[in-house]
């Protein structure tokens, strides 16, 4: 029998994304349940034939993408049902990992109102949205956090960094700081002056008191790891906003 509809399955969700089905443009999209979705393109309804199958698969993967940079959620899509002629079903998954994800992501979040455009990011963004996603599946460790945040910051901050200060859109220091929180929990110790001067300043217990040339630990305790999370958020919200602006 022939069709005209594309459907794909989306799965990794931690909530109902939206409180109704959502509708753009051709494609329509609801949840299944808590963790699966249905996104839907009914190519009789482009009239124009405007969008090829390739064009079809990048707007679904770009609206996975944007998802999975909103949420950091691993999410994966394959295609269930393709227009005639009949053909073997694909899967396509970006992130197939199974990993636990961090209490704030899973925690119940009430569904909102679908956006009045389907929702997109493009795949030139996706080496830093798989690095985000990443980085939130170590919630039990901080300093890989800051680690992953930190290397989006290290590419994309200089395209942003001068018209960001200027516009007063960051604090001033905010990356000079997150590099040496980065430099202390990246060495099992560290030596260098600037690290060690600002470690020792704001968290004394991880001066290596015996160390002659002056030395910096980090511990995995909860004052360290306390310490870490404050400059892995800060670490967060720019990259968050590096990726949104590139």
């Amino acid at each position: 029998m022939t069709t005209s509809v594309w459907e794909f399955l989306i799965s990794g969700f931690r909530h109902k994304l939206y409180n109704q089905p959502a509708s753009w443009n051709g494609f329509t999209f609801e949840m299944l349940d808590d963790w699966a979705g249905q996104l839907r393109f009914d190519e009789s309804i482009d009239a124009n034939n405007q969008l090829a199958s390739s064009t079809i698969e990048e707007k679904v993967d770009e609206f996975v993408r944007s998802l999975r940079f909103k949420y950091q959620w691993n999410l994966s899509w394959r295609i269930t049902a393709r227009p005639s002629p009949a053909e073997e079903s694909r899967s396509h998954i970006d992130l197939i990992s199974t990993v636990a994800i961090s209490s704030w992501l899973s925690a119940e979040v009430s569904p909102g109102q679908p956006p009045p455009e389907m929702p997109a990011m493009h795949y030139e963004k996706e080496r830093f949205v798989r690095t985000f996603v990443e980085a939130a599946n170590f919630d039990e460790y901080v300093e890989e956090q800051l680690r992953r945040y930190f290397l989006i910051m290290e590419e994309l901050w200089p395209q942003k960094e001068p018209s960001w200060r200027r516009d007063a859109l960051i604090n001033e220091g905010d990356y000079d700081e997150i590099l040496k929180v980065r430099n202390f929990v990246s060495h099992a110790v560290c030596h260098d002056k600037n690290v060690v001067q600002f470690i020792s300043a704001n968290l004394p217990s991880a001066i290596i008191a015996e160390s002659t040339r002056g030395a910096v630990r980090f511990e995995r305790t909860v004052e360290h790891r306390n310490f870490v999370s404050r400059y892995s958020s800060r670490a967060q919200d720019i990259a968050r906003k590096l990726i949104e602006s590139a």
